[in-house]
This record gives structure tokens, C-alpha cells and sequence, in this order.
């Protein structure tokens, strides 16, 4: 099964909370001694004018990605440098397996095409129904305190993916970064890796 995360951050908070961003980063990508090659990190980026675009962590072909901080931040930092750069529509590649897009969220779940979705948000029952998400390629969105989609944003990604399942994470007071590796942990659980 292929894991589409989806974080979205306003460029400053990024850079202001950037441990808690690059620890999610390295929780959704890696293994204990190799990185997930099923998992897709999918990053919007809006600045303070709500422009922006899209980073792309692929683990099928990324490289060189450490859990220190200086290295995770060090791929990160080249993304943001070329998708500043970028003009409307175009894509780059800035490392090995990172890709930049500029384009909103709309346009990075068309290249995703899920056929399912599960929605992380603060509220809400722990109560998923996580062996129907079983096969398929999924989309995971973190709509949690860091990473914040608008109301037409769930609603757009509800409208292009049929079998949505929401889970709350109820009365857990767990990080961004806790939230994905618990996650991980539950879907590799219930529905296999």
C-alpha cells in the first residue's frame, strides 16, 4: 500500500517550528535502518499572501536523509530555495527523490490519484475503521495544530478521494511528529506495510 502524507504549513511557522516539522518528516520516511520506499511526503507551503507550492519527498528514490536535524533540514532548505524560484506550473527537481511544484493542494492530490484517505485531525474518536483503507494507494492528511488545511481545502480532498475515513486523535496530546509515527505504526498494524 502507498502512503501519501500531507502536511501544509505557512512558510514562517515552518521555519519558526522546524524541529517539530523535520522530526515528522523523518517519522513518516524512515525505518530503522532504511527509508520507507512506499511513502510519499507531500509538504504545501503557502507564504503570508497564501501563495505557494508544493515539496515532494519521495522514498522510492530520496537519498541521504538522516534523522539529525542538520541533515533533514539541509534537504528541506534546498525545496523552499527552488520553490521560491519557481513560476506557476513548472516542476523541479532539487534533490535526489525532493521535488518542487508549484501548484496548490488540489493539483498535488491529482498527481497522487488516492483511492483512499484518512484524515488526522485534533477532534474526534480514536475509532477508525483502519482495515478498510487496507490495498490501494492512501492519502494521509494531518490536519493538526501545525500542519492546518481550510474548510474548502478538506472539503476539495473529500470531493476528489470516495473512501474517506476521519480519526481524531481524542484526548492524546500528541505532537505533529508523535501523531505520524503513531500513524505509521497503526497502518503498518492493521493493514500491513
Amino acid at each position: 500500500m502507498k502512503r501519501h502524507f500531507l502536511f501544509q504549513f505557512d512558510y514562517r511557522e515552518l521555519i519558526r517550528r522546524r524541529g517539530i516539522v523535520l522530526r515528522s518528516i523523518c517519522y513518516a520516511l524512515l525505518l530503522s535502518h532504511d527509508i520507507r520506499r512506499d511513502v510519499h511526503v507531500w509538504i504545501s507551503v503557502r507564504d503570508e499572501c497564501g501563495r505557494g507550492g508544493i515539496l515532494e519527498l519521495r522514498g522510492d528514490t530520496l537519498r541521504h536523509l538522516r534523522p539529525d536535524e542538520a541533515t533533514s533540514w539541509g534537504i528541506l532548505r534546498k525545496g523552499l530555495t527552488k520553490l521560491r524560484r519557481l513560476k506557476d506550473g513548472i516542476s523541479k527537481r532539487a534533490h535526489h527523490g525532493l521535488l518542487v511544484y508549484k501548484m496548490d493542494v488540489g493539483g498535488a492530490i491529482a498527481l497522487m490519484r488516492p483511492s483512499k484517505c484518512l484524515i488526522i485531525e485534533r477532534r474526534g474518536d480514536l475509532s477508525p475503521k483502519l482495515k478498510s483503507l487496507k490495498g490501494g494507494s492512501l492519502l494521509i492528511v494531518l490536519n493538526m495544530d501545525e500542519s492546518a488545511f481550510t474548510y474548502g481545502e478538506i472539503n476539495e480532498i473529500t470531493r476528489k478521494v470516495k473512501d474517506v475515513v476521519r480519526l481524531g486523535m481524542g484526548n492524546y496530546d500528541l505532537t505533529l511528529d508523535q501523531t505520524v509515527a503513531v500513524i505509521n505504526w497503526l497502518l503498518d498494524e492493521y493493514c500491513g506495510t
